[in-house]
């Protein structure tokens, strides 16, 4: 997380190999939908998954 947002400071975007680190943690937290946490926060992670969400 911290390099997605040294990309956005230094760059002004994120790095294509940033967005696909994070969607592959979504991905992940995704699978574990039975944990309360996420499962709160499923949307956002379903979202980010997206391209229109970048």
């Amino acid at each position: 997380m911290l390099t997605v947002q040294l990309d956005l400071l230094e760059k002004g975007m994120i790095s294509e190999t940033s967005r696909s680190r994070v969607g592959k943690l979504a991905k992940q937290l995704e699978a574990k939908s039975t944990i309360p946490t996420v499962q709160a926060q499923l949307q956002l992670i379903q979202d980010i998954q997206t391209q229109e969400f970048w």
